[in-house]
C-alpha cells in the first residue's frame, strides 16, 4: 500500500542523487562551510564532515535544488536547524 504524501511535502534526493547533489555544491561553493568557514575535509572516510542545509527551509517554501542548498559543518547546521525550528514553532 503506497503512503499517501504529505500536505507540503516536496520531492528530496535520495541514495546516489544525494550524494551527488553533495559533491556538486561541496564543488560550487568550495571547501568551507558558508557559516563558519571552517575547512571541510572530504577525504575518503572522514565521517560526514558537512552537511547539506535548506538555505530557505523547505517548510518555507525552499526548493530542495541546488540553488538553494549550501554545505555547512555540522556544528552550524545544527545551530540554524535549532533557530529554525524555533521560528516555526511560533508560525
Amino acid at each position: 500500500m503506497q503512503q499517501a504524501p504529505r500536505i507540503g511535502a516536496t520531492h528530496r534526493d535520495r541514495g546516489r542523487a544525494r550524494q551527488e547533489a553533495r559533491l556538486r555544491i561541496w564543488l560550487r561553493d568550495g571547501p568551507n562551510c558558508k557559516g563558519c568557514g571552517k575547512l571541510i575535509d572530504i577525504t575518503p572516510g572522514t565521517p560526514d564532515p558537512f552537511e547539506l542545509d535548506h538555505i530557505v527551509p523547505l517548510w518555507k517554501g525552499g526548493k530542495d535544488a541546488d540553488h538553494n542548498r549550501q554545505c555547512l559543518c555540522p556544528d552550524c547546521h545544527d545551530a540554524k536547524t535549532k533557530g529554525e525550528a524555533g521560528e516555526r514553532a511560533r508560525a
